[in-house]
């Protein structure tokens, strides 16, 4: 630990991840360890040692949690807050505290937002996913799916670990019940119920920087992607001829709501926008794309959650438990054939406004300007 430690001080200009997230999960099993040595007459040499070793780590912790950001090279100061920022602040969001305050006493403006993290740059993220699609098999299905999920793979795996956490402290909050009321009907020792206070403590606040990091990273994800795809559509559309262009298909590529707005621009804002966003070969708009990337991981995390409840409500209410499971499995199998229009249906509805703003396009193109003489 001494050699990582010195070694991320070095290269990293954020607190260790590793060691803060290790110092932390252990503190929790040493504090345990050592409340059960003082609650159960364990010799006062061996109790000593262990309450000694806790009050160390903890002193360990927070030297390794102290965040870096005064005496980083001038460079790397002026980054985003997020981008110095160890796993306790960005676990509960206190780097974002400097925004919220000004927000508070004033109007936002452009000059108070925070600076773009490197890795959240539309170049950066243009490059690296047209360096994922170039490498693709073009012929695979789905072979641009394919080509996003891999080229934010990292930011996909980072989503897992939260939704996990989610996932236990969710369905500890029955166990911890169950235990409560044995505890309340028999005439247990009163230091087990702090230890149920402290429980429902650590479950409460861990399922609560559970679920935030989860939408945390998962946002950050879908921002990676719309990045990507967003610079898929500038690029394409730079090497296309004007005059191949379908116009009516070109602002819904970006933003439904673009469709919107589109009429109050002139015509020749109208002729010098519609080609910068125009390319015929993407189904579908980058927006609708985003959203349904948020529910990526629930894929997996929903089928897991569900056995969990299956396995819990048959162990406490048996062959009863048949009864919310078959009405679960019903709600599935809905949810999967609706799933089958989806795609088509979006389709039309994209066809459909990009229709009415070709429409409207052209006819705001073809008015004419009347110069008529004052009278008198």
């Amino acid at each position: 630990m001494c050699f990582l430690s010195h070694a991320e001080h070095t290269w990293s200009v954020r607190p260790s991840t590793i060691i803060n997230g290790y110092l932390f999960i252990t503190l929790i099993f040493d504090t345990t360890r050592t409340r059960t040595l003082w609650i159960s007459h364990a010799p006062i040499a061996i109790s000593g040692v262990s309450t000694a070793s806790t009050i160390l780590k903890v002193v360990v912790a927070i030297a390794e949690a102290i965040e870096k950001r005064k005496i980083l090279l001038p460079p790397y100061q002026r980054g985003s807050p997020e981008a110095t920022s160890g796993i306790y602040s960005r676990s509960l969001f206190w780097w974002f505290n400097g925004l919220m305050r000004i927000g508070y006493r004033r109007v936002v403006k452009k000059e108070d937002m925070f600076p773009i993290d490197e890795e959240m740059k539309s170049s950066f993220l243009t490059e690296r996913a047209q360096k994922s699609w170039d490498d693709a098999p073009k012929t695979r299905s789905h072979a641009l799916f394919w080509s996003t999920t891999k080229a934010n793979r990292k930011r996909t795996l980072t989503c897992v670990f939260p939704r996990l956490c989610s996932i236990g402290f969710r369905y500890a909050q029955p166990l911890l019940l169950a235990r409560t009321v044995k505890f309340v009907d028999s005439e247990e020792w009163d230091t087990i119920g702090w230890g149920l206070t402290g429980a429902f403590g650590v479950v409460s606040v861990g399922m609560a920087i559970g679920t935030g990091s989860y939408y945390h990273m998962t946002y950050r994800f879908v921002t990676a992607v719309r990045g990507g795809l967003i610079g898929f559509v500038y690029a394409k559309t730079v090497e296309l001829s004007i005059t191949a262009l379908d116009e009516g298909a070109a602002i819904t590529l970006t933003s439904n709501d673009a469709g919107e707005w589109l009429p109050s621009l002139s015509y020749l804002d109208q002729k010098m926008w519609l080609p910068i966003c125009s390319e015929q070969n993407l189904i579908g708009d980058t927006e609708a794309i985003c959203m349904g990337l948020k529910n990526l991981h629930e894929l997996w995390a929903v089928p897991a959650e569900l056995g969990i409840a299956i396995y819990l409500l048959q162990k406490e209410l048996g062959i009863s438990f048949l009864a919310p499971t078959v009405i679960a499995l019903i709600s599935t199998a809905c949810i999967v054939g609706i799933s089958k229009y989806v795609g088509g249906a979006q389709k039309a509805w994209n066809e459909g406004i990009q229709t009415r703003v070709d429409v409207t396009a052209s006819m705001l193109g073809s008015m004419k300007v009347m110069m008529t003489k004052p009278f008198g």
